[in-house]
């Protein structure tokens, strides 16, 4: 690219450079840095990286709401938008610059129209980038590879090409980047705007020295000792830190402590390995990371454990390892998911003040060989929660072998039974499986609740034939459980069921609490066609014919299945009741009708405005 063409977003002085936007461009390379640096150590599932991710995204939906194009300049440590640095990072294994500027990179440019999946392509790109020894391709010929449509780049080496030829960079190992300035020292970078260049002949001074005549020349007529204090307050305005520096500082000690210091001891020494003339040292650094190793399985710090097994599995994929080398981190990840630690592991996620995240993250890094310690786990705790939680760590790393897990699982105790119904359903089968037509009938109440509520969910005809059965089961809790959940299945076998009992003759022999839950849930599923049989137990006439209590009754049976219907009609007939005769259906209708107008103006009744149950 020609220089005297290239663009400048900033030129035309039309882009936004107040504090706010440069805050914004610094979020997007601030959460970019956490998730390529999160990549390394956690799994693509682990809820910290898609925290990270989720930041990253939300950076750059927040500049692109105002701006159509993200363009930076890259210096050796610093990536700079205009003339404020948005990212400063000197470390050269981690600094996303010195990966860009080493390979000759000087600008990249991300267009608003970029798609997630270039972005994410892109950041994977930076990530095998870091900490990689492998110099079979620079960071530019990927880049070229990629063939990014929205995301475009700069190569500094391209100005260079008419007074200093053709050359490639990096001829050697030593040689990091063609544009040091120890090698051309007549090119400028882009840190040398405004910059002073002293001639050979020129005079230096300390600085402090220049700074005291700097600070002269404006205070003729000053004593020595008003001199001094003006000296003073011009000094601390000059190198006062702002809150904003301060704020970076902070974030960075937050990122550094975020990773154990051992697990960075070991990633920097695992490079050691590789040494090759010198037989003894390598062999001595085995024993010291076999001994850090070993004291970090002895901590059992669930972070500090999965960092270690991705520091090492990543060594291993990204490296060159000879065959003794990758003996030795096998037989290292060996040690780290050995059962024994897996289960010492969950004995710890009992403990309230360590807590159960960080257990199942590490099961998450371990994946399946860590299966059979959390099925131990939830056959020796009774948390429901700490059950909730291994069920879900089963799913994400169970795949394929839930089914077997599933198998394993004692369902005489009614928590893991609770754990099989919450495992099936993740799967994708339409299939009732037969440990859920056994679980139906399980002794433990809240066993058969969420047996139906899987039902309900499944809403297949199958479903909805053993929930017609359930309807009608000998025993009353079951049928109220049944009656309750089907007002959210919309089938025509279970629609077709509670209309049969809700106009059953039979119907006055069950209890009045039974009736209301059948009414309620033939309101919900028959809505309007409901109110003509509604209305029959409004009348004089009503087909309860067992005496003027029964009469009461219907009306009241009534107010619920009205209360489940939407339509002028159903009001109609909730307002008839509202002057009812009867105490008990007036003060049920009317609490309806209240609660309808609060639906109707956006106010949210209070749980005192619903219908209360009679009998």
């Amino acid at each position: 690219m020609n220089p005297e063409i290239a663009r400048d977003p900033f030129a035309a002085g039309k882009t936004d450079v107040s504090p706010g936007t440069v805050e914004k461009v610094r979020a997007v390379f601030s959460s970019l840095s956490k998730l390529v640096l999160g990549k390394k150590i956690y799994a693509e599932n682990n809820p910290t990286l898609i925290k990270f991710a989720d930041e990253f995204d939300s950076a750059l939906y927040d500049f692109f709401k105002d701006d159509d194009e993200l363009v930076v300049s890259v210096d050796k440590y610093a990536i700079r938008w205009g003339e404020q640095t948005v990212y400063e990072n000197d470390r050269r294994d981690e600094s996303i610059a010195f990966l860009l500027y080493k390979d000759g990179i000087g600008e990249i440019s991300i267009q608003s129209s970029v798609t997630s999946s270039e972005m994410g392509k892109f950041v994977n790109l930076i990530k095998d980038e870091v900490r990689s020894l492998s110099r079979d391709e620079d960071i530019v010929t990927k880049l070229w590879k990629a063939d990014f449509e929205h995301i475009s780049y700069r190569v500094l080496d391209e100005y260079l090409v008419g007074e200093f030829g053709e050359g490639r960079r990096g001829e050697s190992d030593e040689e990091f980047s063609s544009l040091e300035a120890k090698d051309h020292p007549e090119i400028p970078s882009f840190a040398d705007k405004g910059r002073m260049i002293v001639g050979s002949g020129g005079d230096l001074v300390p600085f402090d020295t220049y700074l005291r005549d700097l600070v002269r020349r404006g205070g003729h007529g000053l004593s020595d000792e008003e001199m001094e204090e003006h000296f003073q307050d011009t000094m601390a305005s000059f190198f006062a830190v702002s809150g904003e520096e301060l704020r970076r500082c902070q974030d960075e000690l937050l990122e550094a402590k975020q990773r154990d210091s051992v697990v960075s001891f070991i990633d920097e020494y695992l490079d050691f390995t590789l040494i090759r003339d010198n037989p003894s040292a390598a062999r001595d650094v085995l024993n010291v990371i076999e001994c850090l190793t070993d004291h970090v399985i002895s901590e059992l710090h669930g972070p500090t454990l999965g960092e270690t097994l991705v520091c090492i599995r990543d060594f291993v994929n990204t490296r060159r390892v000879p065959a003794e080398i990758g003996a030795f981190c096998e037989s290292l990840e060996k040690k780290l998911t050995d059962m024994s630690v897996l289960v010492s592991m969950g004995e710890t996620a009992a403990n309230l003040d360590r807590g159960t995240a960080q257990v199942f993250g590490y099961y998450e890094v371990v994946g399946r060989k860590a299966i059979p310690a959390i099925r131990r786990l939830l056959e020796e705790n009774t948390d429901p929660n700490l059950h909730r939680e291994a069920c879900e760590c089963l799913v994400k790393i169970g795949g394929d072998e839930i089914p077997a897990i599933i198998d394993q699982l004692d369902i005489d105790k009614p928590l893991i039974a609770q754990d099989v119904i919450r495992l099936i359903k993740f799967g994708d089968s339409n299939e009732i499986p037969n440990v859920i037509k056994e679980l139906l009938y399980y002794p433990d109440f809240r066993v058969r609740t969420d047996a139906i509520q899987y039902l309900v969910g499944l809403g297949n005809d199958e479903a909805a034939m053993l929930l017609c059965k359930l309807i009608s089961d000998a025993e009353k809790g079951t049928r109220m459980r049944a009656i309750a959940a089907v007002s959210q299945v919309a089938h025509p076998l279970v629609r077709d069921k509670i209309e049969e009992l809700a106009l059953s003759k039979e119907l006055p022999q069950r209890e009045l609490d039974e009736q209301i839950e059948i009414y309620r849930t033939f309101g919900k599923l028959a809505g309007k066609d409901a109110v003509p049989h509604v209305r029959q137990l409004t009348g004089k006439r009503s087909f309860f014919i067992f005496g003027k209590r029964q009469n009461k009754d219907g009306k009241l049976l009534a107010v619920h299945a009205l209360e489940q219907i939407d339509g002028a009609e159903a009001l109609e007939l909730l307002k008839e009741l509202a002057d009812d005769s009867d105490s008990r259906v007036r003060t049920a209708a009317s609490q309806v009708l209240r609660r309808f107008e609060k639906d109707a103006d956006g106010s949210k009744p209070s749980e005192s405005d619903g219908v209360e149950d009679e009998g």
